[in-house]
């Protein structure tokens, strides 16, 4: 693509102006550029107030939360009697025995 006509004559009015540039590291030797350039501050008013004397502690993890979703069961405490327990693992015993078959009767 060409430009128009137009802008390149008005373009052509303007005359560039050579620029003279000078390094700031060409020349440390005179006072005013050690004064132009950017240094820590060194004087006692410039210091932090405080003095650290040990180091903070470490970071934590938070507590991890539960990962059950379910909610947690309340159980309920129930009081027997030695009696009843054993009455009712007898009856159970009881019916466990049944007579073993003979390989001849089927």
């Amino acid at each position: 693509m060409s430009a128009s006509p137009e802008f390149s004559r008005a373009l052509s009015g303007f005359a560039l102006q050579p620029i003279s540039v000078v390094l700031p590291f060409a020349d440390h030797s005179t006072a005013r550029d050690e004064e132009e350039e950017c240094r820590t501050p060194t004087d006692r008013k410039s210091r932090l107030a405080f003095e650290v004397t040990s180091c903070p502690p470490a970071p934590k993890k938070p507590p991890r939360a539960p990962s059950c979703k379910r909610r947690l069961l309340e159980l309920e405490l129930i009081s027997v009697r030695l009696e009843e327990i054993e009455s009712w693992l007898r009856s159970k015993e009881c019916s466990a025995k049944r007579p073993r078959r003979q390989s001849g009767s089927f």
